[in-house]
């Protein structure tokens, strides 16, 4: 953590001294301390905050330590020499890191410090523990709670405030929301969360996914349109896996079975919720969500095991064997008030919507580690020393008190029983076990062509008759024509998208009929010596990818002046067709 020095401390930026920093709009690697305070005189406090400032936080380590992952540290003590202040902190927080464990893991509660492998990650939990009425007796969501400022009460699951906060949470970030929603599934909490949004929360969410999107998202009249034959594709069966259980049962006007319909399609055929005119938004957008509600709100043949029947797996039957909620997980999650942002929505509001083409929406920030610093009292502490105490960040109270851990807390029994030794149902991060930055692609330049398919010159070519629904299929037959291996890595990706087991069955698919006019216009908007061959796309790099996020992480050396000035590696933002957040990322090598 760098930091300018004391005389010249700017509040909004200063990681020490600003603890009420939105922690989802933190820059990669920031590092927040909510509160510091020192045993020292006033020049003493300065110097050690200067050398706090200059201090190199450690990072979590171990397999997929990088990329965005959440880490909070429940308390950090060291008492010191001044001059030793930083370095001891540093080195007590290594500890602390080293003794991580995912803030899913059955011992969490008692953990030192945990972590999430990104903010899907941390959302899908804290929702998962909302609903199960957890949210309260978790010592790393009440330091966090706060900060996200929800509304509504960490009490008993199905509480009508528990449903409040995980409406509000969700309506934080829509284009997540198909992300959060396959976490959850691989949680085995999507039944027990989507059932407890009402009415009107699953529409405000709809709404909020429109307005983001930029697409038009009917409401439901009660009654079907009737999908054309060529709509009754058979869902993808992880999809259908996914959300039957959540949604068998519902009517086909429920709307948080067309909430459901509108994130399966985003993910899966996003083309099919685009038009051009509101005629066409009655017709084809309205006919996909009616036909993918009535696939998954039909009772299967084979009634599908719920998920949420039985026990969760050992979350369930090892609840007991938590801490009982404090006093505290009765109180208001927030007291900073409601957030403007997430006032409700309503078809007036979505004139101006930043996911159109023209604006695409800025992906969010990645929330990254946060700490909070304060002062325990040491009578017998000598003069020239100082101790410092490290825990969780949150954001002050109203009456300026503090949250504590549960007592005793630290002096727990650490045994471990077999059954304690396992780990409850975590959802699969992109990064759970790759290196940071994600798997290696080696012809990661592909991702540039989408914004060259951006370009309104391509509209009128993307429109014709023949061009494939499914966008990865557009950028699998325009690579092609860039010479793209047919079994590299790229383009094992796009078949995994697209549902084909082996990327060289692709070649068998019709070909796309756009793809010789297209190579002709990219040749005349870039040089073809330059930018336009196959060079471009022969880029290594690493690719994250989510259900509606994809980011694409090359090294600075990666950085070609011609590609850049032909605007091809700049942010594509949010993509229709893809359904996707892209961002590019340029990284700087990792310390050795």
């Amino acid at each position: 953590m760098t930091g300018p020095s004391p005389a010249s401390v700017d509040p909004a930026r200063d990681p020490i001294r600003a603890p009420t920093r939105d922690p989802a709009r933190l820059a990669a690697d920031d590092v927040v301390v909510g509160r510091l305070r020192l045993r020292a005189d006033a020049a003493r406090r300065e110097r050690a905050l200067a050398a706090l400032d200059r201090t190199a936080w450690p990072r979590l380590s171990g397999p997929g330590a990088g990329g965005g992952r959440w880490v909070v540290l429940r308390q950090l003590r060291v008492r010191t020499d001044l001059g030793r202040v930083a370095r001891e902190t540093a080195a007590r927080t290594r500890v602390l890191l080293d003794g991580a464990v995912h803030a899913g893991h059955v011992g969490a509660a008692d953990a030192p410090a945990v972590y999430f492998d990104d903010y899907d990650d941390l959302l899908a939990l804290l929702c998962a523990d909302l609903a199960r009425g957890l949210a309260g007796a978790r010592w790393y969501w009440r330091r966090l709670l706060p900060r996200l400022r929800l509304q509504g009460r960490a009490n008993d699951a199905g509480d009508p405030a528990s449903a409040v906060a995980i409406h509000a949470l969700l309506a934080r970030e829509p284009l997540r929301l198909g992300s959060v929603c396959a976490r959850l599934s691989e949680l085995h909490a999507l039944a027990r969360v989507w059932r407890l949004l009402d009415q009107a929360a699953a529409r405000d969410l709809q709404l909020r996914l429109a307005h983001a999107t930029g697409l038009e998202l009917p409401a439901a009249d009660g009654r079907l349109a009737s999908p054309p034959p060529a709509w009754t594709d058979p869902l993808p069966a992880h999809q259908e896996q996914r959300w039957r259980p959540a949604l068998t049962g519902l009517s086909t006007s429920d709307e948080r079975a067309r909430l459901a319909a509108c994130v399966l399609l985003l993910e899966w055929r996003p083309s099919r919720l685009q038009a051009q005119t509101r005629a066409q938004a009655q017709a084809g957008p309205a006919a996909a969500i009616d036909a993918v509600t009535l696939a998954l709100t039909a009772s299967p043949a084979t009634a599908p095991r719920d998920q949420e029947s039985e026990p969760v797996s050992t979350h369930e039957a090892l609840t007991t064997a938590a801490p009982p909620p404090s006093p505290r997980g009765a109180e208001p999650l927030s007291t900073m008030g409601s957030d403007p942002a997430l006032e409700p929505l309503s078809h007036h509001r979505l004139g101006d919507r930043p996911g159109t083409p023209g604006n695409p929406r800025p992906p969010a920030a990645r929330p990254h580690p946060l700490l909070r610093v304060r002062e325990l009292p040491h009578a017998d502490q000598p003069p020239t020393g100082a101790a410092l105490a490290v825990t969780p960040a949150a954001a002050p109270t109203e009456t300026g008190t503090e949250i504590r851990a549960e007592p005793g807390a630290e002096t727990r029994s650490k045994t471990t029983s077999a059954a304690e030794a396992r780990s409850e149902p975590r959802p699969s991060s992109p990064s759970a076990d790759a290196e940071p930055g994600g798997p290696p692609v080696d012809e990661a330049g592909l991702f540039y062509l989408i914004n060259f398919l951006n370009r309104p010159e391509v509209a009128p070519l993307l429109a014709a008759s023949g061009t494939p629904e499914d966008g990865w299929l557009r950028l699998w037959w325009l690579g092609r024509a860039l010479a793209l291996s047919a079994d590299g890595t790229a383009a094992r990706f796009l078949a995994e998208r697209i549902g084909v087991a082996d990327p060289v069955d692709l070649l068998e698919l019709p070909p796309w009929p756009a793809v010789p006019p297209l190579m002709d216009l990219a040749r005349r908007l870039y040089p073809v010596d330059a930018v336009w061959q196959p060079a471009l796309l022969q880029v290594p790099g690493r690719l994250l990818h989510t259900p509606t996020h994809l980011d694409l992480h090359w090294p600075l050396a990666a950085v070609r002046l011609p590609v850049r000035l032909a605007a091809l590696d700049i942010d594509p933002g949010w993509v229709p067709w893809l359904g996707r957040v892209v961002t590019f990322h340029y990284d700087e090598p990792a310390p050795v």
